[in-house]
């Protein structure tokens, strides 16, 4: 079952977007606000963020299901109440001069870039009844921007979103180890898009995916993330790249 009149962000064959992984993870701290208005001011086309949800039911944006990595806590996010996230330093582990720079929530995210960006939303996990992705939808609609999200998942995720947020657009984040198989599943789920990770794809898998009206975003993965690795993939007809590096990589791809 195809969903192409959910697909209305983007066109099949129009300039490759860029996407910030992260926000503009490469310079600031991954997943906090300063990463996504960078990546905003730079231009991008599309900001990705990761989301748990807390003990007490906020939607946090963090990549790990863990603070330990990106912050000077520790424990996980399922664990622990919004407050104690809140209070914790995610900005230093990058660098010194980020001190101090918290964690933040998706409606923080929702305010902050008000619709002038497409969001990537990979959801980690649905939650009870699927409550991370009916929240997220929520929370769009309520700032009026359904239209400028979407959920990336694996298949669990991906059923439920067809469960209970069908409007909501759908890039298949399943079986990143293979290219074929990964089309199979966005057609499965009726996603808008699927999301191959580098180098785990072929050509053709473009030309499957774009013949079933799927657009074909696209993470460096285990390849280089570079302007000429981006130029590379614009040329293959990849539609949207994942970049921590917006800074570098968007110039490269407006020149083509």
């Amino acid at each position: 079952m195809m969903n192409t009149d959910n697909n209305r962000e983007i066109k099949i064959g129009a300039s490759t977007r860029v996407v910030a992984h992260r926000g503009l993870s490469g310079v600031c701290p991954e997943n906090t606000l300063p990463a996504f208005a960078a990546a905003v001011a730079l231009g991008a086309d599309e900001i990705e963020l990761d989301l748990w949800l807390s003990r007490d039911g906020e939607l946090v944006v963090c990549h790990d299901a863990q603070v330990d990595r990106t912050s000077n806590g520790h424990g996980f996010i399922r664990d622990m109440d919004w407050a104690d996230i809140r209070a914790l330093d995610a900005g230093s582990w990058h660098h010194p001069d980020w001190m101090g720079v918290p964690f933040c929530r998706l409606d923080e995210v929702l305010l902050q870039t008000g619709g002038r960006v497409m969001m990537n939303l990979h959801i980690k996990e649905p939650g009870p009844d699927g409550c991370v992705l009916r929240r997220s939808r929520d929370l769009a609609t309520k700032y009026g921007l359904l239209h400028h999200i979407y959920f990336a998942g694996e298949q669990e995720v991906l059923a439920w979103a067809v469960k209970i947020a069908p409007e909501v657009v759908r890039c298949c984040l399943a079986v990143p180890e293979d290219g074929a198989r990964m089309v199979d599943c966005a057609m499965e789920y009726g996603c808008s898009r699927v999301q191959f990770w580098n180098p785990n794809f072929s050509p053709s898998d473009i030309e499957r995916a774009h013949a079933n009206g799927i657009v074909c975003n696209l993470f460096a993965g285990d390849r280089p993330d570079t302007p000429e690795e981006a130029v590379r993939l614009c040329r293959m007809g990849i539609d949207a790249i994942l970049t921590n590096w917006t800074n570098t990589v968007l110039p490269a791809v407006r020149r083509l």
